[in-house]
């Protein structure tokens, strides 16, 4: 149903409220023409198309509301969304330009310049980048990301009367991230920003100093802001900078904050980067090194389908814990391939680190712990591993299989139903959220509310 036909059946439409946007990543001299046109009509083509079938409407009415949602990204940016800074500049200036045309015709333009909000799409692009929600807010003054409720908060304020002397404005809410002078900006540990450039200061002196097992005169705080400073320049493959740290404060690239998903390896891997993981491993890095969920650096390279990356973390001798970890992983993972799972829980009990254990699959084993136990369709040994041992429904087997398709295969019913609950129904594909099936129907409301985009799931 059109615009037209939607206003003929429910009335007059006040309030239009514009809010899409895809965010495709790659520096612009990798950013395909397709991906770059894809981006704008998504997320700056239909903002001019609603407003351009609205708009006759609301001159009829001689009065409306237009809220475009922006993002402080369209003018302090940060770096791999060419298309994306585009798009949210294009709208700023297209909101500003709708303000002055039809200011006298009693219809009010303004945009909300939102910074990172806990959203879908943006725990998405997280997940992709490795971060969290957490790690992100870390960056901002008041050390957390925006929720989406204080977003509509501000719309909710522009759309009303109250804000009715308010056109061609952009309300930025965003938790006085750009005040700091760059949408990327990073705050460096233990330094003053405000400082005047022309004070005097001590410079400090890199510790020179070795501890016994890595590191240097540095308490562990501050070497782990240390460590967090080199794996925030590697998500952004700035290796100069992130060999820099690792050159002053050895030690530090063993390192990862709990808020973290991944160190700086796994960034290194994240990237197929082999030349730089080659020289960290050189430096000290250890190809044996966790992520949060108990993966190794092999493990990431397998599922991210790096394979010089995979051929050359085959090559390497691990350490001596994570040795002894691949052996357990062995010993569980041969019970639970003949079904034994009263052994494999005694087994378990044993072990020290037992999520560590059910989460390693070694590059040799076609499968894991949770594939076998999908293959065998054990409800109750699934629901035991993933409740008790966190395991994780995304590993991978060595052929890129998860569970779910472990018992989708062996024709295990209730194990496929199991699993369907458990793995995250909200994904990233080709940088879009994808939902469960679902239908969707226009909805106009009438009176003072807004256009608005209504689905019911299946």
């Amino acid at each position: 149903m059109g615009i037209g036909a939607s206003i003929a059946r429910a009335g007059p439409v006040d309030i239009l409220i514009n809010n899409v946007c895809v965010q495709l990543e790659a520096p612009c001299h990798e950013h395909s023409l397709e991906d770059w046109n894809k981006t704008l009509s998504i997320g700056l083509t239909s903002y001019f198309l609603f407003s351009k079938y609205v708009l006759p409407h609301m001159m009829q009415s001689k009065k409306g509301v237009i809220i475009n949602i922006a993002s402080v990204q369209g003018s302090q940016s940060q770096p791999r969304i060419p298309a994306y800074a585009a798009v949210k500049g294009g709208v700023l200036s297209l909101t500003r330009q709708l303000a002055v045309e039809y200011a006298a015709m009693g219809i009010r333009v303004n945009s909300v310049s939102p910074g990172t909000i806990a959203t879908p799409l943006v725990e998405s692009l997280l997940n992709r980048r490795s971060s969290t929600a957490e790690e992100a807010g870390t960056v901002y003054p008041m050390k957390r990301i925006g929720k989406p409720s204080e977003i509509a908060r501000v719309v909710l304020f522009l759309a009303s009367e109250e804000a009715s002397f308010i056109t061609a404005e952009d309300i930025t809410v965003d938790g006085g991230i750009t005040s700091l002078g760059g949408w990327a900006k990073e705050l460096a540990a233990g330094k003053d920003d405000a400082e005047d450039e022309d004070a005097e200061s001590e410079v400090e002196e890199p510790p020179t100093k070795m501890l016994r097992g890595g590191g240097c005169e540095l308490d562990a705080e501050q070497l782990m802001e240390k460590a967090n400073e080199a794996i925030e320049h590697a998500k952004w493959e700035r290796w100069d900078e992130m060999f820099e740290i690792f050159d002053v404060y050895p030690g530090c690239q063993n390192m990862r904050p709990e808020f973290r998903r991944w160190a700086a390896i796994h960034q290194v891997i994240f990237a197929g980067n082999v030349e730089t993981l080659k020289r960290m491993v050189d430096s000290g890095a250890n190809p044996g090194l966790l992520t949060r969920d108990k993966e190794t650096p092999l493990q990431v390279a397998e599922q991210l389908g790096q394979s010089e990356v995979v051929e050359y973390l085959n090559t390497l001798e691990v350490s001596a814990d994570s040795a002894a970890l691949l052996q357990q992983a062995h010993q569980v993972i041969d019970a639970a391939k003949e079904g034994k799972w009263d052994e494999t829980f005694e087994l378990l009990k044993g072990f020290s680190n037992p999520e560590q254990v059910v989460n390693t699959r070694p590059s040799v084993r076609q499968y894991g712990v949770l594939h076998q136990a999908a293959f065998h369709g054990d409800i109750e040994v699934l629901r035991r591993l993933l409740e008790d041992y966190k395991a994780n429904v995304k590993l991978l087997t060595k052929d890129g299989k998860t569970a779910l398709q472990i018992a989708e295969s062996a024709g295990k019913e209730a194990a496929i139903k199991y699993l369907e609950a458990c793995v995250p129904s909200i994904q990233l594909e080709d940088d879009f959220v994808k939902y469960p099936e679902q239908v969707w129907s226009t909805v106009l409301f009438v009176g003072p509310s807004a256009y608005a985009t209504a689905y019911s799931q299946i």
